[in-house]
């Protein structure tokens, strides 16, 4: 899945396997997302939100929203409704121009959290759905040991000891 400038989401199916992918674009009704739009700069991220077994779609977009389709179908018939105001976990959340969304369980609470990013480099973590102070604190914690390990990407590292047993590059 690939989101587009217009707002669009562009799909491409494996009709391959996972040793010989071969994908395919899906167009109109072949596409389940081809009905769905956001207000330009699309960033598809999917995971089961709800916890059902399939993929729910949250996208970000070029003002800074997060939209919200639920898959109301099945995982391998899905059909995506959009939802909206307190049906959509993350209304009224403004993350920056050109959000882009990943979804990923950072706390280990079996729960999916959503990490964002935008084109001005600012990171915001989002807990879905929202948890107690302890899920919180957990996320908290999860978060800044990430933003530790970044912050170490950034620093030099020592230099390699040469000698036996290093392969030189080709």
């Amino acid at each position: 899945m690939v989101g587009e400038l217009d707002g669009d989401f562009a799909w491409f199916e494996n009709t391959g396997s996972a040793v010989a992918p071969a994908f395919l674009p899906r167009t109109g009704a072949s596409n389940p997302f081809a009905a769905l739009l956001v207000p330009g700069w699309s960033t598809p991220a999917l995971g089961d939100v709800d916890g059902d077994g399939d993929l729910d779609l949250f996208s970000g977009d070029q003002l800074g929203q997060f939209s919200f389709f639920e898959n109301t179908g099945t995982a391998r018939a899905p059909l995506f409704a959009a939802r909206t105001g307190v049906a959509n976990p993350l209304d009224g959340q403004d993350v920056g121009s050109r959000s882009s969304p990943t979804l990923g369980d950072l706390d280990g609470d079996g729960q999916l959290d959503l990490v964002t990013g935008n084109h001005v480099a600012t990171f915001q973590t989002f807990v879905l759905p929202e948890p107690g102070w302890g899920g919180l604190l957990g996320a908290g914690l999860a978060w800044l040991g990430a933003l530790d390990g970044l912050s170490r990407l950034g620093r030099p590292s020592a230099p390699r000891p040469r000698g036996r047993g290093r392969r030189r590059g080709r």
